[in-house]
């Protein structure tokens, strides 16, 4: 009797049909859980009178309705797989820019969405649940509603993975994201929420003002501490997606470049003053300063005097530098000064720590492991060793330690901070740097809390 007279609830799918009359739009089942647990129960309660000996003389009636009750779960597991693709795809495509980029899967599409609307249009005019799930027609429908939205869904998973050989990093990110993000080709500005999940620490983009709120010309990022890197020319924001975020990723990449190679010349005439901490981006100033010291302390080895004595001078040298940037950083100073300073200082504590240990352990000569096993920076030439900056795109920056040589990224980082780095730290940079170069891989193992993700994420940071 309870099912005979059990309906299902109908709720509006879209935000269009809540705009509609109810006839008029589009519904999909509430409740469907509830109904599953009803089921289930009922499947109980006809287990336990089937294996009764009281119910013999109604044993047919149990019989057909233990088949009514199981075709009933059936079509309603059925029904709600359906649902659930149905809701996921109908949003995808009911964006211009996806049916555009996808014309024939949005066909296949149509047709799977034609039968479920007629599908839900009958189910609201007779909506008992009985008399739904046990028609054959319904169960034949949900059925091939299910095979063409499965089919569309392996199209849609072979169009995004073009879009992410395109763009590799798309695949860092969810395929809704992903979905987001293409569906958004003629509004470049929408897509700056999803800039975080591609890149390390790129907040926003800023376009050019003078075009308009439209505007598709990139002329700047902007870090999540608020530092500006401007680019030397626009990047253009239009065509498919992911055609300019790789141009994006390109601009970042040369503009990063150019601008440690301006650091490193500039550090040559300015040092490492205030005014050139200022005129620099954050990560430009730790590797300029980090590939000088680098060639600095390689000069002292390489002294024809005694290396001891140059490396002494050199260690007073930099405990007056740091003893300055400490009564520098007391001061009033703009927060992205501050930061950078602060990162800076971390970088010289370490070098000065580890000229201490040179000293200590009685290194002399570049080749000696003491020098060499530490992660030192060098801005080398067309033809592989040590170039004087002339031009913002002429060398490259290399990182090495031990036997181990990287090409530097030249990922933006902004202004974050950076790792205090201790000897544990080195000697985990060291096996890192080591398997890396041999094309393995590396997990550091401790206990929880003592820093094995942080270190992994500076070791990135430095390269």
């Amino acid at each position: 009797r309870a099912w005979a007279t059990r309906e299902f609830e109908l709720v509006v799918a879209t935000k269009e049909a809540k705009e509609a009359s109810f006839k008029e739009a589009t519904h999909v089942l509430a409740g469907l859980d509830v109904l599953q647990g009803e089921v289930e129960d009922s499947q109980l309660s006809l287990a336990t009178l089937k294996g009764s000996r009281y119910a013999l003389h109604i044993a047919e009636e149990v019989a057909t309705w233990v088949r009514t009750i199981h075709v009933v779960g059936n079509t309603l597991e059925e029904w709600g797989a359906c649902q659930r693709a149905w809701l996921y795809m109908d949003n995808i495509f009911s964006g211009v820019d996806m049916q555009r980029q996808m014309p024939q899967e949005n066909k296949m599409f149509v047709a799977a969405d034609k039968l479920w609307r007629d599908i839900m249009r009958q189910t609201r005019d007779r909506p008992n649940v009985l008399a739904c799930s046990t028609s054959e027609r319904v169960m034949s429908a949900l059925s091939g509603i299910k095979q063409q939205l499965e089919r569309v869904h392996r199209c849609l998973d072979e169009y995004l993975d073009t879009k992410r050989a395109s763009f590799p990093r798309l695949y860092f990110i969810s395929n809704d994201d992903v979905l987001e993000i293409l569906a958004h080709t003629k509004k470049p500005q929408a897509i700056q929420p999803h800039l975080r999940k591609c890149f390390d620490n790129i907040m926003a983009l800023e376009f050019a003002s003078n075009t308009g709120p439209r505007s598709v010309d990139i002329e700047a990022l902007t870090s999540s501490e608020g530092e500006r890197l401007a680019f030397a020319k626009p990047v253009k924001a239009r065509g498919p997606v992911e055609t300019w975020l790789a141009s994006l990723e390109t601009a970042m990449v040369v503009t990063v470049r150019a601008s440690i190679a301006t650091a490193i010349r500039t550090y040559e005439d300015e040092g490492c003053s205030l005014e050139w901490l200022q005129s620099h981006p954050a990560q430009a100033v730790l590797a300029a300063w980090q590939v000088h010291w680098a060639k600095h302390i390689t000069s002292c080895l390489d002294s024809e005097s005694k290396p001891h004595l140059a490396l002494k001078d050199h260690l007073a040298s930099s405990a007056a530098y740091l003893d300055k940037l400490a009564s520098v950083v007391r001061g009033a100073l703009p927060p992205l000064l501050r930061s950078s300073i602060g990162a800076l200082m971390v970088i010289a504590v370490h070098a000065r720590d580890v000229v201490e240990t040179m000293l200590a352990e009685g290194v002399t000569r570049p080749s000696d492991f003491g020098w060499t096993r530490q992660l030192r920076y060098y801005w080398l030439g067309d033809e592989g060793t040590e170039a004087k900056v002339r031009d913002r795109y002429e060398g490259a920056l290399v990182v090495r330690q031990a036997s181990a040589d990287f090409n530097y990224a030249y990922e933006y980082l902004g202004n974050s901070p950076r790792l205090v780095i201790t000897p544990l730290t080195d000697r985990c940079y060291l096996t890192l740097t080591g398997a890396l170069s041999m094309h393995l891989g590396g997990a550091p193992a401790g206990p929880a809390g003592t820093g094995k993700t942080e270190t992994v994420k500076d070791l990135a940071k430095a390269l």
